[in-house]
């Protein structure tokens, strides 16, 4: 993991993640602050509130910072949003999390189908700039199992989609979801699986930001198996 902690944010009046900006950095911030250019981006990870929250973080050494030239992730699957869901710990900033200079409305999700099969299904949003500036909005879409019988995560990034709108205009954001987006990796079977049952489709701003559930459900369990050259021996 590679988080940032930030002991210091209560006594600053905002924080600008540029990431990696190159030698225009000096306009793009200044463009930015004085309000030319919205600041449109959104976190592609999570920042936590302490370090000792991040999954990689624990006691053991070839955790790290590793050990005779080998490091071991036994975080597995629960790495980011991933990890602080499914262990219910509070981030300092959720993944996905962003602001701009204008506000937005969301209309209630609109879903397609409430059974899934081949064709898969679709959710739609309303996104409405309630501000009197431009600007962009994300809308999120996770997939949750109900009553899984093997561990997974609480919820996981299935789709998203990004409008630009101006001042009072309205977009549309359609999603779809698959089958393939309802299954885990199955060591055994050498497949992509997705047991028959239910499942809960979230519609988020950003992880902790949800705006809207909605059940689907799948009649006969799913398979997809990997082609053999694929996989590793």
């Amino acid at each position: 993991g590679g988080p940032i902690a930030m002991p210091w944010l209560g006594d600053v009046a905002a924080v600008l993640q540029m990431w990696y900006p190159g030698q225009e950095l000096g306009n793009a911030v200044a463009d930015v602050l004085f309000g030319d250019v919205e600041p449109g981006g959104r976190l592609p990870q999570t920042f936590p509130k302490s370090l000792s929250d991040n999954s990689s973080f624990t006691n053991d050494p070839l955790t790290y910072p590793g050990k005779d030239g080998h490091v071991v992730y036994s975080e597995g699957i629960y790495v980011g949003y991933r990890h602080h869901d499914t262990r219910a710990i509070t981030p300092l900033f959720p993944f996905g999390y962003g602001l701009g200079y204008t506000s937005f409305e969301w209309s209630a999700p609109r879903l397609s189908s409430t059974t899934i099969g081949e064709a898969g299904v679709s959710v739609e949003v309303d996104v409405t700039n309630t501000g009197a500036r431009a600007g962009s909005d994300v809308v999120q879409l996770y997939v949750r199992s109900i009553d899984s019988k093997i561990d997974r995560p609480d919820k996981e990034l299935r789709a998203f989609g990004k409008l630009r709108l101006a001042p009072g205009k309205r977009g549309t954001v359609s999603l779809g979801i698959r089958l393939r987006d309802l299954a885990y990796f199955d060591v055994e079977a050498k497949a992509f699986v997705a047991p028959a049952g239910d499942y809960e489709l979230v519609i988020a701003a950003h992880a902790l930001d949800i705006r809207g559930t909605m059940r689907i459900a799948l009649s006969e369990t799913w398979l997809e198996p990997v082609r053999p050259d694929l996989l590793r021996t």
